[in-house]
């Protein structure tokens, strides 16, 4: 088997990796100008993951790519501790990607450069859930055989899966308490989309009249001195809600800052975009939190027949 180098972000990882019959295997590894560190990195951790994917594997030898990026930062927060609180911070000012988003990223066009970050939080976080009882290295022997990763997280890590939403949940929640801090507490569902639908709303006086509108609508008062005003308070306002913000809303929060400062830069291609960049998040933080409250509605329900069937 050989893995073609692929793009990561801007840079091209100038490495090929091959596996023997023989399990022998080989890494080659382009040194030239464009050569970089993150490039010997990940060389490295994709030979060693190679040679274990041989060891386990009795067909096709498989190397995820979220598993080669977790173990590129793996390594080098070994080698300097603070790249473990910049991944933090990373992770903390745009928010975790969704969970099969990381694990089923594949090897084609540009990587997203937000997946190592997600991939080395990701890992930390399934040796954190399966401590007790070793879940994590089962997960990665089955990744590393070939078995699809949704099959294999839901083989070992089972009593968290019941359904997509409920691992998304589980991990939302799970990577926002590794990564918040004490004075920074998460607020609910409900409070994070009312303070979004709040920072959305606006009500400003032009020339003739008060004007009532939503974020979705300000391009065409953009030149108002007074909206500007606004606009940059709410900027501010939005940075400040961040720290605190439930992780299902956490994106629209970042697309609105990226509409209100398209609105200051009259900016109308990135304002466009960016009120798409609104709906969708909104959209899937609502999807999130509804699939959310059926759970939840599910397990009261079961702990209500339980403590009925206790009682009779």
């Amino acid at each position: 088997m050989t893995l073609a180098p692929i793009p990561a972000g801007e840079t091209v990882v100038p490495f090929t990796t091959t596996i023997h019959p023989s399990g022998q295997v080989n890494v080659t590894l382009a040194w030239e100008a464009s050569t970089t560190r993150e490039g010997v990195e990940r060389a490295l951790v994709q030979g060693y993951l190679t040679y274990l994917a041989g060891a386990y594997s009795t067909g096709d030898v498989t190397v995820p790519l979220w598993l080669e990026l977790a173990g590129r930062h793996l390594t080098r927060v070994q080698a300097v501790p603070a790249h473990g609180h910049y991944l933090g911070e990373r992770i903390a000012s745009v928010g975790p990607m969704r969970l099969e988003a990381i694990l089923t990223a594949e090897r084609t066009g540009e990587v997203d450069r937000m997946l190592g970050t997600n991939a080395y939080w990701l890992m930390l976080f399934l040796e954190r859930e399966g401590r007790a009882r070793g879940q994590l290295q089962n997960f990665l022997i089955r990744v590393l055989r070939g078995e699809p990763p949704l099959v294999a997280l839901n083989a070992t890590y089972g009593e968290h899966l019941r359904s997509s939403a409920e691992a998304q949940l589980w991990w939302l929640v799970g990577v926002k308490e590794m990564i918040g801090g004490a004075g920074s507490p998460m607020s609910s569902m409900a409070d994070s989309r009312a303070k979004v639908r709040s920072l959305s709303r606006f009500a400003f006086k032009t020339e003739a009249e008060w004007v009532r509108l939503f974020a979705e609508d300000l391009w065409e008062y953009r030149a108002s001195a007074s909206l500007q005003d606004e606009v940059r308070h709410r900027v501010a306002v939005v940075r400040m809600e961040m720290a605190s913000m439930h992780p299902f809303y956490h994106n629209v929060l970042l697309s609105l800052e990226r509409l209100f400062e398209a609105v200051l830069a009259a900016d109308e291609a990135a304002y466009e975009e960016a009120v798409r960049a609104v709906r969708h998040d909104l959209r899937t933080g609502d999807e999130l939190t509804e699939d959310t409250n059926v759970i939840l509605t599910d397990l009261d329900d079961e702990l209500a027949a339980g403590k009925m069937s206790e009682g009779g």
